[in-house]
């Protein structure tokens, strides 16, 4: 399932679930083990739905991010306590297939020649390690394309260990009523190409061989909310070359196919 302050321009439009913001609900730092069960469906159902409330309206909104943020983390926080913390292994079950993110606190750098669709952003979740990140740009104004980012994931406790392992891009947006999970598997089995960016999308001017963490605080069947971290990509020296970056937050409805 906006994420990372990468160099490369289609992968900073892709890096979905792994960045940071300080002073707001950690995934560490939520209670969640005592009050799982705390909620009635109708309670669940109402929180989600607040949550929607706050979420859609902002979807492209850069200038109000942590105002968004603090109505969002209360709510996050009552969804998490019902939810518990779970081990990653069994929430891929409930993760795996497609999700649209409809906010997160992680602006996308952009490039004059380019624009992305913040309304248009996708997540696609193998249980098998894989999941592929989708979405819409703009080149120039007018040339549609999709970008393609892949990650590779284990669980470790309740959280997934991840990197980057690919990007590209593909002529035209997506489209509508295109099956979402389809489209990455054919992707990832090479029956659909992506075209390389410049350069290979290497760290430290790009994503591949950036690592991080992402946990599942709260999934059921039409809702998915991610709290991420990405770690620092460091030289052999030690040296800092891609800053590191925590606690950034993702909501995600469930779709099969584009939002559009």
């Amino acid at each position: 399932m906006r994420t990372i302050r990468f160099l490369a321009p289609l992968a900073l439009s892709l890096s979905l679930a792994l960045t940071g913001c300080s002073g707001a609900v950690e995934g560490d730092d939520l209670n969640i083990e005592s009050g799982e069960g705390s909620l009635t469906a109708a309670e669940v159902a109402a929180t989600k739905a607040q949550i929607r409330a706050i979420a859609l309206p902002n979807i492209e909104r850069l200038d109000n991010l942590p105002q968004v943020r603090a109505q969002l983390d209360p709510l996050v926080q009552k969804l998490a306590t019902h939810f518990g913390r779970k081990p990653a292994s069994e929430k891929i079950k409930l993760v795996k297939g497609a999700w649209r993110e409809i906010w997160t606190d992680q602006p996308y750098p952009m490039m004059w020649f380019r624009q992305m669709d913040y309304k248009q952003i996708y997540q696609v979740v193998s249980d098998t390690g894989y999941y592929w990140n989708l979405g819409d740009d703009n080149l120039i104004g007018f040339i549609g394309t999709t970008g393609a980012l892949r990650g590779k994931f284990v669980p470790n406790g309740t959280k997934i260990e991840l990197e980057f392992t690919r990007t590209g891009f593909r002529f035209g947006r997506l489209a509508k009523g295109q099956d979402l999970v389809k489209l990455a598997t054919d992707i990832e089995q090479g029956r659909t190409s992506v075209i390389s960016i410049p350069g290979g999308g290497k760290a430290p001017n790009g994503p591949i061989g950036i690592k991080g963490s992402l946990e599942t605080v709260y999934v059921d069947g039409d809702m998915r909310i991610d709290i991420g971290n990405q770690y620092d990509f460091t030289d052999a020296s030690g040296k800092v070359l891609t800053p590191g970056v925590a606690n950034r937050l993702f909501v995600l409805n469930r779709v099969t196919v584009p939002a559009k």
